[in-house]
């Protein structure tokens, strides 16, 4: 089998908490001088929950596969609920997660994001846990293109794997960086950069 792209990063269980209660509040401390709280201690009455998978390997599955392209998703989600919903998602799009390592040695990646309509702009705060992983390539079948993103600690190994799997192939590369990615600094990002076709941050 033969794919268009096949996208690398991270998956995560995104829960969504809408609430009016969430109070935006003035302070310089916070980035970009506004933050939400809420009263230690207490009970707080939400008006919506969502779950949705998130991350940035699986937005961009998700998007590609939108628009006609046949796609499969690399990445490493728990054996667990999170892990599960986030399969059973990309599969009902028609997303290929047969490249998917799971594992019973940390739970699947989180994100949960506090949203008031209070907030100017519809500004969020997102609240991320993301377990550092041990990553690995498997055997691939055929891609005409590979979308690397967003990898937490340990991404190395991958990064040279992925390097030479485009070499060895001739697929082209497309590389988005995620925070920690562009915090080791150029040097460490040089031997990915010169590898692509796209770049994007």
């Amino acid at each position: 089998m033969t794919y268009d792209i096949i996208t690398f990063g991270s998956g995560t269980r995104d829960v969504y908490l809408v609430g009016k209660n969430f109070k935006i509040v003035e302070e310089k401390k916070f980035f970009g001088g506004k933050g939400i709280a809420v009263s230690l201690g207490s009970k707080i009455e939400i008006d919506n929950i969502m779950f949705h998978t998130g991350g940035g390997a699986t937005n961009a599955a998700v998007t590609f596969k939108k628009q006609g392209f046949k796609v499969a998703w690399c990445g490493m989600v728990g054996k667990d609920i999170g892990g599960s919903e986030i399969l059973r998602q990309l599969k009902d799009l028609g997303i290929d997660t047969k490249f998917v390592f799971r594992t019973d040695k940390a739970p699947t990646n989180y994100s949960v994001i506090l949203s008031s309509p209070q907030a100017p702009d519809k500004e969020r705060t997102i609240l991320v846990y993301h377990e550092q992983r041990t990553y690995e390539l498997p055997k691939l079948a055929s891609t005409d293109w590979v979308y690397l993103t967003a990898i937490g600690h340990g991404h190395e190994r991958l990064d040279q794997q992925v390097i030479e799997y485009v070499e060895k192939t001739g697929a082209k590369l497309g590389f988005n960086p995620g925070d920690l990615q562009l915090r080791e600094g150029f040097e460490n990002l040089k031997p990915l950069i010169e590898k692509c076709e796209v770049f994007c941050t």
